[in-house]
């Protein structure tokens, strides 16, 4: 005569993308459950944006914290003059994820960043 278990309710188990998070649907922290590289605690960055509909953190919230962020190794920390001047990155303040806008090269007699074309995208997650 049981139910099934405690109260008799079956437990939520949605993972449609099968990357081992379930779904938030079911009350579980997976924010996008149609791209299995949205996940809690994504470590990876990426340059394209995810799959069916964007996490409520935006397209490149893969870690699901909320907020896109931008891949810190990527971006421009300063220039640095020692005979040559070099140094180049994104720009935080101006670059957006998954485009080539905001990337910088340090160059100019006061060894400055300035825009530099690249067909490279910026990762985030």
């Amino acid at each position: 005569m049981g139910s099934g278990g405690a109260g008799g309710e079956v437990p939520c188990t949605i993972d449609e993308d099968e990357d081992g998070s379930p779904s938030s649907v079911c009350g579980g922290p997976d924010c996008n459950d149609e791209d299995a590289r949205a996940k809690p605690s994504q470590p990876s960055y990426f340059d394209s944006p995810m799959l069916g509909r964007a996490a409520p953190g935006g397209a490149f919230d893969f870690d699901c914290s909320g907020a896109e962020e931008k891949d810190p190794t990527d971006l421009l920390t300063g220039c640095t003059l020692m005979n040559v001047c070099s140094g180049e990155g994104w720009d935080e303040a101006t670059a957006v994820c998954g485009t080539v806008n905001g990337w910088m090269k340090c160059k100019t007699v006061a060894c400055e960043p300035q825009p530099e074309p690249t067909t490279q995208l910026l990762r985030c997650h």
